[in-house]
């Protein structure tokens, strides 16, 4: 009423004075009180087909305009606004101030880069309008056009999925509609969806397929779902998913592994080329000859026991998780000592106790120190030590200059020793190193005289 009286005053003095003359400005003074529509895009974290726009609405002293319908429009005719208006294109969008007099929506690229213009305007009881340029750098969202859903069908072949763990997975995208849209499947213990997209919530443009665990059945069988979208207007499109299990080999980078002149330890690789799915499983027919291992790249590595066995041929099964099975022999041809010499020191004993140093070194062969070498010793006289100790007969280790070590002990064991020569003739100790390595069975002697 204030008001109302305040406006009515004013009219009256500006239309006359009390003496009935005209005023002096000859027109009537009419109060307008108008507010002020600030607009502002921001960016959309991870999603550059998007801009987030607030618009703040306030009355002529600053104060928050709240619950005033705002419209918004955009210049490019495939730009989508979302809530949108209700019109084909999708190009205007409506929202209401909150207690803070903001309205926001969020406007999704089309195919038209560059800068646009976009209006926010107020009912016309208020006349408020404001507009802004921004900048549409990539393509994204196309409104006003039939729905559809991309990629239209989606086929897996031997998956594996561990109970538990998701799967492979793809991408479905909406194109056309009017947003926002629902996603669904009707195999929902095939996989799951898992809504990708903008803020605020329901736009989902994209959604994610991610097949579930487990994945084979027991029965290897074809496994179907249907991916459908429906958008605001009711309208919807669907997607065929298929699963489908075929047999399949694994194939190799040789037929087989070769060891020639094998030592304890020694590796070689082959490995899967035809892109079998990780993670594999290794067996073989003869877990004695070595051990194996496997990469999730697909690369396999044999490597042979200790001792070597004797010539052997196994045959290495790998399976992928789909199933799929291939076999590649692995051959193991032992190293063999090709020379084996035999020393002792000293070589004349004239006490009737004494300590020997026996050394036996073993040649391959390309006459090359054997590593790794097995020898048994043996005497006729006397007590055999191994360097560390160990029982008659001895057995020692070639290291790694080719070379195995014991210690004959003369005189002081009446239990194998039968004690001195008689004066009037020495006698002859014989000790026998034999290469008992599988590929082996070399044999030297040397003897020791006591006087």
């Amino acid at each position: 009423m204030k008001i109302i009286a305040l406006v009515l005053v004013t009219c009256m003095a500006s239309c006359g004075g009390t003496g009935g003359g005209p005023s002096s400005s000859g027109k009537p003074f009419v109060f307008q009180g108008r507010g002020r529509l600030n607009l502002i895009a921001q960016p959309i974290p991870n999603t550059p087909k998007a801009l987030k726009i607030t618009a703040t609405l306030l009355d002529p002293q600053g104060n928050p305009f709240r619950d005033q319908i705002i419209a918004f429009s955009a210049e490019f005719g495939d730009a989508t606004i979302v809530p949108v208006l209700g019109n084909p294109t999708g190009s205007r969008g409506v929202a209401i101030t909150d207690d803070l007099g903001q309205a926001r929506v969020t406007l999704l690229a089309g195919l038209t880069l560059g800068r646009m213009r976009l209006l926010a305007e107020t009912l016309p009881t208020l006349n408020i309008a404001s507009a802004i340029s921004v900048e549409i750098k990539e393509p994204g969202f196309i409104g006003g056009t039939e729905l559809a859903i991309l990629p239209t069908s989606v086929l897996f072949v031997n998956p594996l999925v561990r109970p538990g763990t998701d799967g492979p997975f793809t991408i479905f995208s909406a194109v056309g509609g009017a947003p926002p849209f629902r996603w669904d499947h009707t195999n929902r213990d095939l996989a799951k969806l898992d809504p990708q997209g903008l803020i605020p919530p329901n736009i989902y443009p994209e959604v994610k397929y991610t097949l579930i665990g487990p994945i084979p059945t027991e029965i290897p069988q074809v496994l179907e779902d249907t991916v459908r979208l429906t958008d605001s207007r009711g309208d919807f499109a669907e997607a065929p998913v298929t699963v489908i299990f075929a047999s399949c080999e694994l194939t190799f980078s040789a037929p087989d592994i070769i060891f020639d002149n094998a030592r304890p330890g020694d590796k070689l690789d082959i490995r899967v080329t035809n892109n079998g799915v990780p993670p594999f499983t290794i067996s073989h027919t003869f877990p004695t000859a070595g051990t194996l291992t496997v990469t999730d790249g697909g690369i396999i590595t044999y490597t042979v026991s200790d001792p070597v066995v004797t010539t052997a041929n196994d045959t290495v099964i790998v399976r992928d998780s789909r199933g799929c099975v291939g076999t590649f022999t692995v051959s193991i041809t032992p190293a063999s000592v090709n020379t084996l010499t035999l020393t002792a020191i000293p070589a004349n004993l004239p006490d009737a106790v004494a300590n020997v140093d026996i050394t036996a070194i073993a040649f391959d062969i390309d006459n090359q120190p054997f590593v790794g070498a097995t020898i048994v010793f043996t005497t006729t006289i006397g007590t055999l030590i191994e360097v560390p100790p160990a029982t008659d007969p001895v057995t020692a280790v070639t290291d790694a200059n080719g070379k195995a070590r014991v210690i004959l002990r003369v005189g002081d064991n009446p239990g194998t020793d039968p004690g001195p020569p008689p004066t009037s003739a020495p006698r002859t100790i014989t000790v026998t190193a034999t290469a008992a390595t599988a590929g082996g069975g070399k044999t030297a002697t040397v003897d020791i005289i006591q006087d």
